[in-house]
């Protein structure tokens, strides 16, 4: 994950659009991977945390595809705790 991270601020300074797509799908798909464990061991803060971190990296990838899918996840997490707005 912290590899990722720094890949993807080097490839963001050298604004290297097509470097920084990929990174940004592998970063997504880590910071997902994470927060599903979370999710299933009922610490659903820090699943909200990196379905967030998530979110942000998708946005910055202009992925609307990946951005849907984070929004939903976020949105089941706060389902299932009661909380409807």
């Amino acid at each position: 994950m912290e590899h990722l991270q720094t890949a993807l601020e080097k490839a963001e300074e050298g604004q290297l659009q097509a470097i920084q797509k990929e990174i940004s799908k592998n970063l997504v798909r880590v910071y997902q991977q994470i927060a599903v464990e979370y999710q299933e061991k009922g610490e659903f803060d820090n699943a909200l945390q990196f379905f967030e971190k998530c979110l942000d990296v998708s946005q910055r990838a202009n992925d609307k595809k990946q951005e849907a899918e984070c929004y939903q996840k976020i949105g089941m997490i706060y389902e299932n705790q009661g909380d409807l707005e």
